[in-house]
């Protein structure tokens, strides 16, 4: 516990990675000393399977995959970072967390996808690559599904509600004026029945 009071109030973010990161540490000592007491109450038991450091170490692998959405490393590589084999980081880390590993990776990229579009200093494509989608479309498809909207339509919805001013709606979907420019930088030729830009071929 001390360890995570540590990390608490050195914590390395800003914005809205830091208040991400404290609601997953805070929820983290919650857990430990809920933990602690039903022990020292005779209550339900944390499995035999599990010693303190193995659970020390599966949170040590969560941290890990928090701070490195864009590029998590693979199964076999964080657990031996955490100086565990597979099954027992696999196994361990549905036993505490009541999800996958992949399952609570692919929680926190949508989360702070959303946290990010809400914020609205960063396009698209940008968020699309924080959070470790290398294709736009990849990323639009799995915010669909997780959200029942694609970025865009979400945005628009937050947009409508008031949760987007002008300027941030101008950075993320371009502004009216620049969509136009872009609109006219394509014709489409009869003869060829294909799109030309005007600035090359």
């Amino acid at each position: 516990m001390q360890l995570v009071l540590q990390q608490i109030m050195h914590c390395p973010y800003q914005g809205a990675m830091k208040r991400l990161y404290l609601e997953s540490k805070v929820m983290e000592l919650i857990a430990l000393r809920l933990g602690q007491f039903l022990e020292a109450s005779g209550g339900q038991k944390r499995s035999p399977s599990l010693r303190a450091d193995d659970v020390e170490r599966i949170y040590r692998a969560k941290e890990i995959l928090l701070q490195n959405l864009t590029d998590p490393p693979y199964l076999a590589t964080l657990a031996r970072r955490v100086a565990l084999n597979e099954h027992k980081l696999k196994v361990g880390f549905r036993e505490l967390f009541d999800t996958t590993v992949f399952g609570y990776l692919h929680t926190q990229r949508m989360e702070r996808a959303k946290q990010l579009l809400e914020a609205g200093s960063m396009t698209i494509i940008a968020i699309a690559q924080t959070v470790g989608y290398a294709n736009r479309s990849h990323f639009a498809a799995a915010f669909r599904k997780w959200f029942g909207a694609n970025p865009m339509a979400y945005l628009g919805t937050s947009s409508r509600k008031g949760g987007l001013s002008v300027a941030v709606r101008d950075l993320i979907f371009g502004s009216r004026g620049g969509r136009e420019r872009k609109r006219r930088a394509f014709s489409v030729s009869p003869e060829l029945g294909t799109k030309r830009s005007r600035y090359g071929p």
